[in-house]
């Protein structure tokens, strides 16, 4: 199973670093020209992601600084490059929310894992998981039973 990320901190980078663990490959899609590394700090963790023959991708000229229209722009792109979309943890106003939705609209499947009532980081995926727009997972077994990789 190939892992698409934006690879920002946080769950996009343990994603990223759970595809190098366990052999999976790894695309990271840029909102900058593919020779920026951002965020800078995963410097290093990109290019271990390509040197075991993961792909850092962008739709954007070299040189070309991110900008929150490109932002926007990766999520539709993660969207539609991914048979399915996972959401692990969104707040109510995450980035992440909008990735789920653009999948939805793409026709591919959108999972979720549920969270505590109680967090404000688990309100998005649960608000997800309560109007059906995505199926509640638990684990990658139920990813991979899903989507029949298995």
């Amino acid at each position: 199973m190939t892992i698409l990320s934006g690879g920002a901190f946080g769950i996009d980078e343990s994603a990223l670093r759970g595809a190098l663990t366990g052999d999976s490959p790894a695309v990271v899609v840029l909102p900058c020209g593919v020779d920026l590394d951002y965020p800078m700090a995963h410097t290093r963790l990109f290019a271990e992601i390509v040197r075991t023959g993961g792909l850092l991708v962008g739709e954007y000229p070299l040189g070309s600084l991110p900008t929150r229209a490109r932002f926007i722009a990766r999520r539709r792109l993660l969207a539609a490059l991914a048979a399915a979309t996972v959401i692990v943890e969104a707040g109510l106003r995450s980035a992440a929310l909008t990735t789920a939705r653009a999948a939805g609209h793409l026709g591919r499947r959108v999972y979720g894992v549920p969270g505590p009532i109680t967090s404000a980081a688990s309100a998005g995926v649960n608000e997800l998981l309560r109007t059906g727009d995505a199926t509640a997972i638990g684990s990658v077994d139920h990813i991979t039973y899903q989507e029949g990789l298995r």
